[in-house]
């Protein structure tokens, strides 16, 4: 019990964590809220709007994972990090950007609980009230929201438990490889909004041209315009470091301390060692 409360001190009460806390539930709270407020009273959405509750719910879910989403790749990108580390270590706390990797993914995965559940509750209604044409099994399974959306369930499943403390230590490789199923849940993020689930028709108004729907008539928050540019940011760092990492190393001396330590001398001409920097050994 008593590591319990040293835990919560550590977590929640500290000044610098508490006014992270306040801060970020915050914004979390107040964007839910937001994204309620603009369901609720766009008179374009009456219909859909008889659902009430679930369908609110769903869609300021919907809007906090869409901030969530563009925060959790930005502590992956190592190469901004170490640039702005020394400059603004005042403001962004760089050296803890794998707890701030975390507490994105504890709120990605609270509010997918929201959001998934308020759209069972919605396609059942859906189907009930004869909103549109359609069963809820066929929203679920076979249109672009419910297909993208159970990807996406599934994928966080796995990356989750694999990313447990034990699992990680037991199984480095089944946390490392299955982390790089991101890849797969980034894409169905950013095509999530293109079943036009959230419209004013009976039917969808699909287009042959990108974004493969009508924004006048799907009435979605656009959020791939933002969430996208971490990802491109990301997936250019990561063809960086293939680059770098492919230039000549030579380790020329290991040598072992009377504290345990152990040092490692490496040549490598394209590498500048900075304080602070992380190295991983494959």
């Amino acid at each position: 019990m008593s590591a319990v409360k040293e835990w919560f001190k550590r977590e929640f009460l500290t000044p610098r964590r508490l006014a992270f806390n306040v801060i970020w539930y915050g914004v979390h709270v107040g964007t839910f809220a937001y994204g309620w407020y603009s369901q609720a009273s766009n008179q374009l959405l009456k219909g859909l709007n008889t659902l009430q509750f679930s369908v609110w719910s769903s869609r300021g879910a919907g809007l906090v994972l869409a901030v969530d989403g563009f925060l959790i790749l930005v502590p992956m990108l190592r190469n901004i990090i170490r640039v702005i580390r020394p400059k603004l270590t005042w403001l962004f706390p760089a050296d803890e950007n794998i707890w701030f990797h975390r507490q994105v993914a504890y709120s990605m995965a609270f509010w997918a609980m929201v959001h998934t559940t308020a759209h069972y509750v919605n396609f059942i209604n859906v189907e009930r009230r004869q909103l549109r044409p359609g069963k809820a099994l066929d929203i679920h399974y076979t249109q672009p929201g419910g297909i993208t959306g159970h990807v996406m369930l599934l994928i966080m499943v796995l990356m989750y438990t694999t990313a447990h403390h034990k699992v990680r230590h037991q199984c480095f490789e089944a946390f490392w490889y299955t982390h790089h199923l991101a890849f797969f849940f980034m894409i169905g993020l950013y095509t999530h909004a293109v079943g036009c689930f959230v419209r004013p028709t009976a039917l969808p108004a699909f287009t042959a041209t990108f974004p493969f729907y009508d924004p006048k008539i799907c009435i979605g928050y656009l959020s791939w315009r933002a969430t996208i540019w971490p990802g491109i940011i990301y997936f250019g760092e990561r063809i960086y470091r293939e680059i770098r990492a492919r230039r000549s190393t030579k380790l020329s001396k290991v040598l072992v301390h009377p504290s345990g330590a152990m040092e490692f001398r490496i040549i490598k001409p394209s590498f500048k060692y900075t304080a602070g920097q992380w190295l991983f050994f494959q």
